[in-house]
């Protein structure tokens, strides 16, 4: 991690989140680390899945097909 620590992964798996918007987004390969307080998206495997984010103004905007489909503030 960026503190130059170990975190144990307890779990590997998928998990659908539903975005604000409604939109179902599904994750593969999810790794459940505990000690870790925020959650945390890979954007290089949204890509992967044909997802675009955008970067501006304190927050992400992700889309998938030209839709708006979630917003991560931070």
């Amino acid at each position: 991690m960026a503190n130059g620590k170990d975190a144990e992964v307890e779990a590997v798996g998928s998990l659908t989140l539903k975005l604000h918007t409604g939109f179902l987004l599904q994750l593969k390969d999810v790794l459940l680390v505990p000690t870790l307080s925020r959650s945390l998206i890979s954007v290089s495997c949204l890509d992967d899945y044909d997802f675009d984010c955008t970067f501006g103004k304190k927050q992400c905007v992700i889309k998938h097909c030209n839709n708006d489909v979630g917003l991560a503030v931070r």
